[in-house]
């Protein structure tokens, strides 16, 4: 397999289930004009080695191995027969692991999840997995989903730690999880703007790595001609700067990139027509005073 590299496609064009507001950033600028500034910025593409990996440890102390995947699909455990998912010390799953939600396939995940050799197993749910938002209000649910989900679904999944608006440690390296994103209809949906930064201002301001469904605005967020990037996300990674941040939710931007601060990977695993394609993506990173 050759080093695979996703080319960024930079548009302005934002969907209107997902535009961006002109209201002022926190920089002093609108969105828009904040907006024009992050596609002339400097973004690096990193290429997958053929160990599906973005980095390499050095020689120096002790290095944890994450694996991180996404947007699954309620195929996970074709997934593990189809396409590898290595070995390591931490699995990180972005979301969307099931379509609907459904009690049974949430079972039959869970089970998927217990036969993966990872010591540690690390999640946050997606738009798709229906009825773990405790918040959301069923009554505005997108058409197609009614009444489809499964309340506290996250309850069925005992082999795995989910995580939403938490933190986790793993040997001294701090993890925050959080699901919200801007599609409307769906579970853990947030208006852009106000109610989405007061969302991400629960951050604490010390994170080694971001795990969200969602991507933030510039970055690996290409849909089509559109961008579904979150604004306010991409300023609570500015103003922190974990070393990576991993998502999901646009299949179509799988891969890596940097703003040489922070690595940030789509780890989507499905195409559009959620066929199974591509492999987990893998970094390492040093435990601390190892």
């Amino acid at each position: 397999m050759n080093p695979l590299s996703i080319r960024i496609h930079l548009c302005p064009q934002i969907p209107l289930s997902h535009r961006i507001n002109d209201s002022p950033g926190r920089r002093g600028q609108s969105r828009r004009e904040f907006w024009e500034t992050i596609k002339r910025d400097n973004k690096t593409v990193i290429a997958v080695t053929l160990n599906d990996a973005v980095n390499s440890p050095d020689e120096t102390g002790r290095w944890l191995k994450f694996v991180v995947i996404s947007d699954t699909h309620d195929q996970l455990g074709e997934m593990m027969e189809k396409i590898p998912i290595p070995d390591g010390d931490v699995l990180i799953h972005c979301g969307d692991m099931t379509n609907r939600g459904e009690k049974e396939k949430l079972e039959a995940l869970n089970e998927q999840f217990g036969q993966l050799p990872h010591k540690h197993k690390v999640v946050v749910a997606g738009n798709h997995d229906l009825g773990f938002d405790d918040t959301e209000d069923w009554s505005k649910r997108h058409y197609k989903y009614p009444n489809d989900g499964t309340r506290e679904g996250y309850k069925l999944l005992t082999n795995v730690t989910w995580l939403h608006d938490k933190a986790h440690e793993i040997e001294g390296i701090k993890i925050y999880g959080s699901s919200w994103h801007p599609l409307r209809g769906y579970p853990f949906y947030v208006d852009r703007g106000e109610k989405m930064a007061a969302k991400w201002m629960k951050m604490p301001d010390e994170v080694d790595i971001l795990i969200t469904h969602a991507p933030p605005l510039g970055y690996l967020d290409t849909f089509g001609t559109e961008r579904w990037g979150d604004y306010d996300l991409l300023q609570a990674i500015e103003k922190r700067n974990p070393k990576f941040h991993v998502f999901g939710h646009v299949h179509e931007s799988y891969g890596s990139a940097t703003n040489n601060r922070t690595t940030f990977i789509n780890a989507a695993a499905c195409l559009k027509s959620n066929t199974l394609s591509n492999k987990p993506i893998v970094f390492y990173m040093k435990v601390p005073n190892s």
